[in-house]
């Protein structure tokens, strides 16, 4: 049995882009350096690391938003987080992938629900809601559920703005 021990270094060389650092490795003994970065970039973004989504997401989940994300980084004695510039852009590509699946979704509801029926009629039941009580607000939301699958449809906000 072969024991090699390496005698190694770690280093951080400090926050690079909001919650990601870069750690440099040195091994003493042949002093080869190696680099990595604490998350991978976002697939379908050059720029926009893994964990700058997923706290992005997390918070605006929760409802507390980029205000939150600075809270949380504070406490946590965490790098200060990214700008509010960057929190829209990564908010956004969130915003359209979601859409993306909610549409998916829907139309594959609304194929389950036509075959179900055996026809292109179907039933449906309508819903919606407004932001405040007593029908006095500007934003509203309006669901349609098939009656077979009792799965949404399709899904509009209202705004009179």
């Amino acid at each position: 049995m072969l024991l090699l021990w390496l005698k190694i270094s770690v280093k951080r060389k400090g926050s690079i882009c909001g919650l990601v650092s870069e750690f440099y490795i040195i091994c003493n003994s042949c002093a080869t350096q190696s680099t990595f970065k604490s998350s991978p970039v976002f697939e379908s973004s050059n720029h926009d690391y893994e964990i700058s989504f997923r706290i992005t997401y997390t918070m605006h989940t929760l409802g507390v938003g980029l205000h939150g994300i600075k809270i949380f980084c504070s406490v946590m004695d965490l790098p200060p987080p990214f700008s509010q510039k960057s929190y829209d852009r990564i908010l956004s590509n969130i915003k359209s992938a979601i859409y993306i699946v909610v549409v998916a979704s829907m139309n594959k509801a609304a194929k389950e629900e036509i075959s179900a029926s055996e026809t292109n009629e179907i039933c449906v039941s309508g819903d919606g809601t407004w932001k405040t009580r007593g029908q006095t607000s500007r934003i509203g939301i309006c669901s349609i559920m098939g009656d077979i699958s009792s799965k949404v449809i399709d899904l509009e906000v209202l705004s009179s703005y």
